[in-house]
């Protein structure tokens, strides 16, 4: 599909366009959608109508077999691709409305995509994992810094920095955080746990229903080695210290003994528990 910039032009006024003439936009972020809200939407389009017009751009059909058939049908080969308002789109169709109302922008594939992503950011009902998806689109797809994605949704860089960090986690890992009803920081704190331990972590999250700051403290002690006994008693304060005035007193009771012209020898044994000093004294002088 490409734009018809020729005919598509800026345009405040309200057009009501057939239903069928709009096609979902290719950069809609949201993968989920809350089918109950949007029945309730569509019951309050029914008494009340689109509160909010739903924003589209003019695109023409390629020349194929498909824009022959809605020439040949009466239909108009111009259709129009969403540029937000996909909730309101979906609940109109199940109201069986023939036609929206709809603000006409003229815009590229490019920025069509990218105010796709930012109107969803800006409503801030998409769930954590598509949000990051979103930031991390914007800025790979348009060539954008953390910080100009950042400004354009009025949030900080760290904010942003924090929500692409989550997408390190599998995907089966997010479905069960977002299954149990588990916060942003719980899946940030996650990430502090190796990918092999992270199942185990996560089950034990789940099932004691743990706070953030639980969680985290568990994370924290996770791997952390049970503390041993030591095999050693500790040893009080100075006793290293008496055990060397031990020593050199020994050492000079040796030294005057064997000035007195006795050959006395002494061996000393050390184990974890004990040092052991044995004097050997022998019973005559040698000639």
């Amino acid at each position: 599909i490409e734009p018809d910039s020729s005919v598509a032009t800026p345009s405040a006024a309200i057009h009501h366009i057939n239903i069928d003439d709009i096609v979902p936009n290719r950069g809609q972020p949201r993968s989920v959608f809350n089918q109950n809200a949007i029945l309730r939407l569509s019951d309050s389009i029914r008494r009340y109508g689109i509160l909010q017009p739903l924003t589209v751009r003019k695109v023409m059909l390629p020349l194929n077999s498909g824009d022959r058939e809605r020439k040949q049908n009466g239909q108009n080969p111009v259709i129009y691709e969403l540029v937000a308002g996909e909730r309101r789109l979906r609940a109109a169709k199940i109201a069986e409305l023939a036609t929206v109302p709809c603000i006409i922008i003229n815009t590229d594939d490019a920025t069509c995509a990218e105010l796709a992503i930012i109107e969803n950011l800006l409503r801030e009902n998409l769930n954590m994992f598509e949000q990051a998806e979103a930031f991390s689109r914007l800025i790979h797809e348009f060539h954008l810094t953390q910080e100009e994605a950042a400004r354009r949704v009025s949030m900080s860089q760290s904010a942003v920095a924090n929500k692409l960090r989550i997408l390190r986690l599998l995907p089966e890992e997010r479905e069960k955080i977002l299954q149990n009803g588990l916060t942003e920081r719980h899946a940030r704190a996650l990430l502090k746990i190796e990918e092999e331990d992270r199942d185990e972590v996560l089950n034990k999250i789940i099932a004691e229903q743990l706070s953030v700051k639980e969680s985290e403290d568990y994370i924290a002690s996770f791997y952390e080695e049970p503390q041993k006994p030591s095999a050693r008693p500790p040893l009080r304060r100075g006793h290293i210290g008496d055990l060397r005035i031990f020593s050199n007193s020994l050492s000079k009771m040796l030294g005057t003994i064997r000035k007195s012209g006795v050959e006395a020898t002494s061996r000393k044994k050390e184990t974890d528990e004990y040092i052991e000093y044995t004097i050997t004294i022998p019973k005559g002088r040698k000639d």
